[in-house]
């Protein structure tokens, strides 16, 4: 980027503010990183499938942030639309810049998974 968009012709901003996507050349859903996870760690985690109302109350119970049950109603509505493929964007640009094919998210979980076991998830939120 630091070369300016001249050095590469084929990416084209896709917004008047010239906005470029860096997207991976694939998505993943959020099964698939449960399941990335899973393989890494070496177990076979369950999935299990909860109504918006009872993840909202399972999620604030206990939360190690000590997070309101808001901020649980408002992370709903993103994960939500993750589920609707809101996020299912696919663009070049990144590979362009880099060279090279992008890594995915499930790729990217397992990676950091091996390179440091002991990482844990909690808190880690947009």
């Amino acid at each position: 980027m630091a070369k300016g968009l001249d050095a590469f012709p084929s990416i084209k901003p896709k917004t008047d503010k010239n906005i470029i996507l860096l997207t991976s050349q694939a998505t993943n859903t959020l099964q698939d990183l449960v399941r990335a996870i899973s393989q890494a760690k070496g177990v076979n985690t369950p999935i299990e499938y909860l109504g918006p109302s009872e993840w909202i109350a399972a999620s604030a119970k206990d939360d190690v942030g000590n997070k309101p049950q808001a901020w649980f109603e408002a992370r709903l509505v993103v994960l939500e639309g993750f589920n609707q493929g809101q996020a299912e964007t696919i663009d070049d640009s990144l590979a362009t810049l880099l060279g090279r094919t992008p890594e995915t998210g499930f790729d990217a979980v397992q990676r950091l998974l091996r390179e440091d076991g002991g990482f844990t998830w909690h808190q880690n939120h947009m």
